[in-house]
């Protein structure tokens, strides 16, 4: 019989099966790779909450990585860069090795993806110290995503910018081969592959030690350090025994097995690059709509013991989870049932199945615009918005098309679907909301697996209008002007004189200004020399009438005593509103207006 390869929307389709019983049943051919999809995708549709992290996107000037060894295919495998021009105007450098092989482009055009391929000879296999890093510096901001594998297999994770990268790193206590047992599989590969790997690398231009912390047999506490050159890395066999990784300054910590088996000896490399150990936080509490019955490998990471329950804690019942070594299936959930999961402080959830290491997102790093790469046509994206809301994804500058069907998440008020573009050449995409953050995957099938990444995130506030770059905010000019001297200035400089139309317009200027001592500044209102009436002042001469006010007690004064409207800033936050003679020095508030990015399809590097 010929076998037909379903596609990455069916392989989310057999998922569904669970909220929507009405369903047509799926071709028999494809039960075994729903089973699998399932393990997967069953935790990721309700459990992305689980993970400690903070909310960053990933646009940077500075970055490095590495490429872990991938013996899992059997033809020489790819590796890729693919490096997004965000602005206009940007140099970017290609560094291999602290010895600075440099390769150097320039781009003019904002929206660009230059797509570097890279031999074998990048990968690192050696278990030692080396300067196999990669480098990539620019002078505005842009995006990497690192690929291995082949055209149709390929696995990605994004790289972090310099600035989200910490020294303290909690790692997953995972054994390879209690790992490959609780499969039901048995280890093929020889001694060098039984064990995960972790890649070390110093991320800075100064000699750097890193301490590396195991708990051995009896719970003794062992830590051995390494000192690494600038830029240099440190890779090492894990065996379920290494806790922690620190560094005197940043690292990077990428987590990888060259070859992760999951059937008859065949294996997935995978990589997953680490993120740092955030301090404590409050109870967190999260809806659950199936079981994890099926996903056998389900890891907490935690630095310290953390109380783990279906419901609430008050109610007790709850599992006491000591090291990241536990597996969240120990929970007694009650199959394909709405409930409650509460976590006594943030932990770190991965998903572990045969071929497999996924970081889930939580609700924390939901944000309000992705960049997602499809390489293949078995590339897609899978999302998750908010029910009231689904219908304002957008995807670049259009709704999702028509044909897109949202299935609810019971029990929360998310709901999922997946895009799946069908396309034989590479493209890019945003997907991005106006008002509410989202969650999203970029997936790939092959065969009888299923690979998946989050996407990157290119920032995680919403925005009306677009994908935003930089969001719009208020700004004091350093000047001391009267006000229209001040209008001016704003118009030139920074976009627009300031105007505040709604509360929220008032609270994000609150948000935005920080003075070190008492000042007023100028806004964009004024009177009418006619009427004396209000309104807004706008740069192209068009009046905005004036709706919402804020101004302080006995304010505005009489006209005679001041045509203009000034903001009392201070430390304390109160920015009311006052009337002030229109000749008097003040500071300018500008707004400085967003910038969006938008993708240019056509350019191939």
């Amino acid at each position: 019989m010929q076998y037909t390869q379903p596609s990455v929307f069916h392989m989310f389709s057999c998922i569904f099966s669970t909220v929507d019983k009405a369903q047509k049943p799926f071709h028999q051919s494809y039960e075994e790779l729903c089973q699998k999809a399932t393990v997967m995708l069953a935790v990721l549709l309700t459990i992305f909450m689980f993970s400690q992290g903070f909310s960053m996107d990933n646009c940077g000037t500075n970055f490095i990585t590495a490429f872990p060894e991938n013996i899992a295919y059997y033809r020489n495998n790819l590796n890729y860069l693919k490096i997004t021009i965000l602005l206009p105007n940007t140099d970017v450098s290609f560094i291999y090795g602290s010895d600075g092989v440099n390769n150097t482009r320039s781009f003019s055009t904002a929206g660009i993806t230059w797509t570097l391929n890279l031999t074998k000879d990048v990968e690192e296999y050696r278990l030692t110290s080396s300067n196999k890093s990669i480098i990539i510096r620019s002078n505005n901001n842009i995006t990497v995503l690192s690929m291995t594998g082949w055209p149709g297999r390929l696995q990605s994770h994004v790289i972090q910018p310099e600035q989200n990268l910490r020294t303290v790193y909690t790692i997953p206590t995972m054994n390879y081969t209690e790992i490959i047992g609780a499969f039901g599989l048995s280890v093929c590969l020889e001694v060098r592959y039984s064990s995960f790997r972790l890649l070390i690398i110093n991320a800075v231009n100064t000699t750097n030690t890193v301490s590396i912390k195991k708990v051995v047999t009896g719970g003794q506490i062992q830590i051995s350090t390494q000192t690494l050159n600038p830029y240099f890395l440190y890779q090492l066999q894990i065996n379920g025994e290494v806790t922690e990784v620190s560094g005197t300054d940043k690292i990077a910590v990428i987590l990888s097995h060259p070859c992760f088996e999951y059937r008859n000896c065949s294996c997935y490399m995978v990589m997953n690059q680490l993120r740092p150990a955030m301090p404590n936080g409050a109870v967190e509490r999260f809806p659950l709509t199936v079981s994890f019955t099926e996903v056998k490998q389900l890891f907490l990471t935690t630095s310290q013991s953390v109380q783990v329950a279906v419901g609430d804690l008050q109610d007790g019942g709850g599992t006491q989870v000591p090291n990241s070594k536990d597996i969240l299936p120990l929970l007694n959930v009650v199959n394909n049932a709405p409930q409650l999961i509460t976590t006594s402080m943030p932990v770190s959830l991965r998903l572990i199945t045969p071929g497999i290491i996924l970081d889930l997102i939580p609700v924390s790093m939901f944000s309000g615009c992705f960049l997602v790469h499809f390489y293949s046509s078995k590339t897609g994206a899978f999302i998750i918005a908010e029910t009231s809301s689904t219908a304002s994804v957008q995807m670049n500058h259009a709704p999702l098309p028509s044909a897109t069907t949202w299935d609810v998440i019971s029990g929360t008020q998310y709901s999922m679907t997946t895009i799946e573009i069908g396309t034989t050449q590479p493209i890019s995409a945003t997907i991005w909301h106006p008002n509410s953050k989202i969650a999203v995957y970029t997936v790939e099938l092959w065969m009888s697996a299923m690979y998946a990444s989050p996407a990157i995130i290119i920032n995680d506030e919403a925005d009306h209008k677009g994908c935003a770059l930089t969001l719009g905010k208020f700004v004091v000019g350093n000047e001391d002007l009267n006000w229209t001297m001040s209008r001016e200035y704003c118009n030139s400089n920074s976009g627009n004189f300031a105007k505040i139309l709604l509360k929220e317009n008032q609270d994000m200027m609150d948000r935005n200004i920080i003075v070190p001592k008492p000042t007023d500044g100028w806004i964009g209102l004024r009177r009418s020399l006619f009427t004396t009436e209000w309104y807004w002042s706008n740069s192209d001469n068009i009046t905005t009438p004036l709706n919402f006010t804020y101004w302080a007690d006995k304010q505005p004064d009489l006209p005679e005593r001041g045509l203009c409207a000034a903001v009392s800033m201070d430390p304390g936050k109160t920015f009311m509103w006052k009337s002030a003679p229109c000749c008097s020095i003040k500071k300018p508030i500008c707004f400085k207006n967003p910038t969006y990015i938008i993708l240019n399809q056509t350019a191939v590097y």
